[in-house]
């Protein structure tokens, strides 16, 4: 099934490091997300609150490097996480980020 999100979206981009980085902040208008790796690095994604700590190596959803089965996520109104977003990467890592609503 093919969703259309008619609202608009917004594209960004963003360096992971070795410590934790928030992708975006929680905004309940967001109804697609789709997060790729553009680096050689794993990068780990932690979807949290704050009764959760932040992004931890080796933990959370792993998004593999580029060209890698795995190298994008994406989350839809069927199972999309209503919170923050939070990576980390063992080293410099860019990702590009797409925000529909």
């Amino acid at each position: 099934m093919i969703e259309v999100y008619s609202g608009g979206g917004s594209a960004s981009s963003v360096t992971v490091a070795t410590t934790p980085t928030k992708l975006f902040p929680l905004d309940k208008r967001i109804s697609y997300v789709r997060i790729s790796n553009l680096s050689d690095n794993y990068v780990f994604l932690s979807p949290t609150t704050s009764n959760n700590p932040k992004a931890e190596m080796d933990k959370g959803i792993v998004i593999a490097p580029k060209g890698v089965s795995g190298w994008f996520v994406e989350f839809n109104s069927t199972n999309m996480f209503q919170c923050d977003f939070w990576a980390i990467a063992e080293a410099d890592s860019d990702l590009a980020i797409y925000l529909g609503y």
